[in-house]
């Protein structure tokens, strides 16, 4: 108790310690709440429409912008039914120059709607063909399609690169829509990120914390498909996470690309969760204080990783060409900071959580990661 007529001086140690939690608490984390202009850098520029006001800047044929949610694109009616067509095409997106881009969806596909995924970049004042990202739905055997490539620019499954020394400096997306006439596929978002394989930072903040999430292990799934869903077996641990009871192999069904084959079709995965209610999307960070952001918010965040025998100490397997684990944490071990994941190459649930070392880390850590939040 404060004796009256005294002054109390608080402890420097107090003062600091407070001023810290601020500045943790309010500054660096703060997230930003404008979704939908572009942010760039150096090495990224990401832009998402999701809103009656970004919708509204693109040309309409045959599609109209609904206030579902914020802001979405359906087919019209006509004499009481959806017409069975229709086109959306964004407005033109100036960009950071760019080697790489990949774009997503969110959107809502009921019966055998469907919708296909198009974009095109551009390189100085020319433009590359129109390139099919997706034929993408829940009620159909979605896809990606094969060997397009121009004189600009090719596609990798789910990515669109720049040939040779070029580099981009636009992008700009299309969206049919595909329906019955009773129904229409609702598309709430579509977003890009345009990037460079420039090097990621450690960042500068420091964090300590552990999120709860469940451990599933891909191997311990059917067999047949157990080693190549490393994706949807993480996507499913976030949705878990998230209250959502998705198994892995459930998760798998809803993630196959049937074009190409795999289960690894980054959009795919991320189409696949907003399907199921929330906002999700493919982004590609260039800072591990992103991630840090991310989880300080209570948000794991999948990541894609890749490295060769000897450079990830304690990964359950040897070497990886291209694999997806969940970050769920940070701390500091034996002095040197680490980034805690759930691997689902682990052989067992209980052997999923593993902590990486944060130098290591970066290393195999390509940028690219899945963003999965509640709407």
């Amino acid at each position: 108790m404060i004796k009256p007529g005294k002054t109390f001086h608080m402890p420097l140690i107090i003062i600091i310690l407070i001023i810290s939690i601020i500045i943790l608490g309010k500054g660096f984390f703060k997230m930003d709440k404008n979704k939908t202009g572009i942010k760039q850098s150096s090495g990224r520029s990401f832009h998402m429409d999701t809103s009656v006001e970004d919708f509204g800047k693109g040309d309409l044929k045959g599609v109209r912008v609904s206030s579902h949610e914020d802001g979405a694109l359906e087919l019209e009616k006509q004499n009481g039914s959806y017409l069975k067509e229709g086109t959306y095409t964004s407005q033109t997106f100036d960009a950071a120059p760019f080697k790489y881009a990949v774009v997503s969806w969110n959107a809502d596909t009921p019966g055998k709607t469907y919708i296909k995924i198009q974009a095109q970049v551009r390189s100085g004042d020319k433009w590359s063909s129109w390139f099919t990202i997706a034929n993408w739905g829940t009620g159909i055997k979605s896809e990606s399609e094969k060997k397009q490539e121009d004189d600009i620019s090719r596609v990798m499954i789910d990515t669109i690169a720049l040939n040779g020394e070029a580099s981009g400096n636009g992008i700009r997306y299309r969206v049919a829509l595909l329906g019955d006439g009773a129904v229409s596929p609702v598309v709430r978002m579509v977003s890009f990120v345009a990037y460079n394989n420039t090097d990621r930072i450690p960042g500068e903040t420091h964090l300590e914390k552990d999120l709860d999430v469940p451990m599933i292990s891909q191997m311990q799934q059917d067999p047949k498909i157990a080693n190549v869903i490393c994706s949807p077996t993480s996507v499913s641990m976030v949705m878990q996470y998230y209250s959502l009871d998705i198994s892995a192999e459930k998760a798998a069904e809803g993630v196959f690309d049937n074009g190409a084959k795999i289960y690894g079709n980054w959009p795919f995965n991320t189409a696949f969760a907003a399907s199921r209610g929330f906002t999700a999307y493919v982004d590609r960070f260039e800072s591990l204080d992103d991630i840090r952001k991310e989880i300080f918010e209570g948000r794991p965040v999948i990541a894609s990783i890749s490295f060769d025998k000897g450079e990830l100490d304690n990964a359950p397997i040897e070497d990886t060409d291209g694999h997806l684990i969940v970050v769920r944490g940070f701390t500091t071990k034996n002095g040197a900071d680490h980034v805690i994941v759930n691997d689902p190459a682990a052989p067992t649930h209980e052997t999923v959580k593993r902590e990486y070392r944060v130098d290591q880390f970066l290393k195999a850590w390509k940028g690219i990661v899945y963003i999965i939040r509640k709407q």
